[in-house]
């Protein structure tokens, strides 16, 4: 069980971790996302600075960080407070992601997103 939670958090914040609207704006048009528009690296900054489609894309992909996270914690049959925990990991990572240097969005999305689950 505490292997199944460590496995879990882990995922969860690796997840979480993953910079879609980074990706997008240096992909897509090329730009920094943190230094364009409002400077956050959310899904709102992307549809403003490269486009409503692209925008609509990290939406989604970053909602699936949150709802992947739980659903794996959910399948190794974690307890619901694990279960949350692991969701609070994947807005960590979404925070705070350990790809780049730990500066990252702020989280509102998940966050709702977790609190529904």
């Amino acid at each position: 069980m505490i292997l199944n939670a460590i496995i879990a958090i882990v995922i969860a914040y690796l997840l979480g971790s993953i910079p879609f609207a980074y990706i997008a704006g240096r992909l897509i048009k090329g730009v920094y996302i943190r230094q364009v528009g409002g400077g956050n690296m959310g899904a709102l900054n992307v549809m403003h600075q490269v486009g409503t489609a692209v925008g609509y894309t990290v939406f989604i992909a970053d909602i699936a960080k949150g709802l992947l996270s739980v659903f794996v914690a959910r399948w190794l049959g974690l307890s619901l407070i694990l279960v949350l925990i692991v969701g609070f990991a994947a807005v960590a990572g979404h925070n705070w992601p350990v790809f780049l240097g730990f500066r990252g969005a702020k989280g509102e999305l998940l966050q709702w997103v977790c609190s529904w689950l």
